[in-house]
Protein backbone atom coordinates (compact mmCIF):
# COMPACT_ATOMS: atom_id res chain seq x y z
CA UNK A 1 0.00 0.00 0.00
CA UNK A 2 2.98 2.30 0.38
CA UNK A 3 3.25 2.57 -3.42
CA UNK A 4 -0.35 3.72 -3.80
CA UNK A 5 0.15 6.34 -1.07
CA UNK A 6 3.17 7.76 -2.89
CA UNK A 7 1.39 7.78 -6.25
CA UNK A 8 -1.63 9.51 -4.73
CA UNK A 9 0.55 12.26 -3.26
CA UNK A 10 2.54 12.54 -6.48
CA UNK A 11 -0.69 13.01 -8.46
CA UNK A 12 -1.40 16.17 -6.47
CA UNK A 13 1.77 17.86 -7.74
CA UNK A 14 2.24 19.74 -10.99
CA UNK A 15 4.19 18.12 -13.85
CA UNK A 16 7.39 19.75 -12.61
CA UNK A 17 7.96 20.43 -8.94
CA UNK A 18 10.56 21.24 -6.34
CA UNK A 19 11.63 19.40 -3.21
CA UNK A 20 9.82 22.06 -1.16
CA UNK A 21 6.58 21.44 -3.07
CA UNK A 22 7.00 17.69 -2.59
CA UNK A 23 7.43 18.21 1.15
CA UNK A 24 4.19 20.24 1.21
CA UNK A 25 2.55 17.20 -0.43
CA UNK A 26 3.96 15.07 2.43
CA UNK A 27 6.64 13.38 0.30
CA UNK A 28 9.92 12.87 2.15
CA UNK A 29 13.39 12.87 0.57
CA UNK A 30 13.31 9.07 0.94
CA UNK A 31 9.97 8.99 -0.92
CA UNK A 32 11.47 11.07 -3.73
CA UNK A 33 14.46 8.72 -3.97
CA UNK A 34 12.09 5.74 -4.17
CA UNK A 35 10.03 7.42 -6.88
CA UNK A 36 13.17 8.20 -8.90
CA UNK A 37 14.39 4.60 -8.55
CA UNK A 38 10.98 3.30 -9.64
CA UNK A 39 10.95 5.57 -12.69
CA UNK A 40 7.88 7.48 -11.50
CA UNK A 41 9.74 10.82 -11.50
CA UNK A 42 12.88 12.21 -13.14
CA UNK A 43 15.40 14.36 -11.29
CA UNK A 44 15.97 17.42 -13.50
CA UNK A 45 18.54 19.10 -11.26
CA UNK A 46 19.17 19.43 -7.57
CA UNK A 47 15.78 20.00 -5.96
CA UNK A 48 13.79 19.91 -9.22
CA UNK A 49 11.77 16.96 -10.48
CA UNK A 50 9.36 16.05 -13.25
CA UNK A 51 6.68 13.39 -13.16
CA UNK A 52 7.46 10.60 -15.63
CA UNK A 53 3.94 10.88 -17.05
CA UNK A 54 4.47 14.56 -17.92
CA UNK A 55 4.67 15.48 -21.61
CA UNK A 56 8.22 15.30 -22.96
CA UNK A 57 8.17 18.98 -23.92
CA UNK A 58 6.67 20.22 -20.68
CA UNK A 59 7.59 23.91 -20.45
CA UNK A 60 5.92 24.46 -17.09
CA UNK A 61 7.99 26.67 -14.76
CA UNK A 62 9.17 25.15 -11.51
CA UNK A 63 8.35 27.09 -8.40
Amino acid sequence: MEDSRLKQRLAGLSATFTTAQARQALLSPRDLASLVAAGEIDALSRGAYRRADAPAKCQEAVG
